[in-house]
């Protein structure tokens, strides 16, 4: 749907997506047989996973890009059970609890935001910053380096070729950006593209 190479296809189910960034917005349906225009809210936290990131700028730009890479051989893992068990009917208990008792700490707060970090990229990290804050000790300044190292990553392999001095185009070098513009014939990295939302 979102990585149609006509981006005019299924526009309406984009839609959903796209709205669902600010407050107060979402889109309009028309119900009953009398076809009367309805406002639908379409705020909420949505996770978009797919392979490489071919989706429309307008949709890209409300995204947080969490890349997923192939873990080696050497690193060990734990299996991750699919049950709602004990430890995650706590940690949800705990979760909800946190966010009913600090709503209107995070109700319009205005945390302090890194170098160029404006008008959207600004909103989709401001929630996160205000949460890291409001936890305390240094967890504001970790939330802050990680923001800068995903967005910074992100830049790099969106722009994915750049000019040298001399003015040829050269590939970007390092891990991330060869994740996406290397070896086109290896299976290219999964990612999951999260926007995220205001309140």
């Amino acid at each position: 749907m979102l990585a149609a190479r006509n981006y005019s296809d299924k526009a309406e189910l984009r839609s959903v997506i796209n709205s669902g960034h600010t407050k107060g917005t979402g889109v309009v349906r028309c119900t009953t047989d009398e076809h009367t225009p309805e406002l639908f809210s379409t705020l909420c936290p949505k996770a978009i996973g797919m392979v490489g990131r071919k989706m429309p700028p307008a949709t890209l730009s409300c995204c947080v890009v969490i890349e997923l890479r192939r873990r080696k051989k050497s690193e060990p893992i734990t299996k991750f059970r699919h049950e709602d068990d004990g430890e995650l009917r706590d940690l949800r208990s705990r979760l909800r609890r946190w966010s009913m008792d600090n709503t209107e700490a995070l109700r319009g707060c205005a945390p302090a935001m890194p170098g160029g970090f404006e008008n959207r990229r600004a909103d989709n990290w401001r929630i996160q910053f205000a949460i890291a804050d409001l936890a305390g000790d240094d967890w504001g300044d970790k939330a802050r380096a990680a923001a800068l190292k995903i967005e910074r990553g992100s830049d790099s392999r969106t722009n994915g070729r750049v000019c040298n001095g001399q003015g040829r185009k050269e590939r970007k070098k390092g891990h991330g950006s060869q994740a996406i513009w290397g070896d086109r014939g290896r299976a290219p990295w999964r990612e999951s593209l999260r926007p995220h939302h205001q309140r």
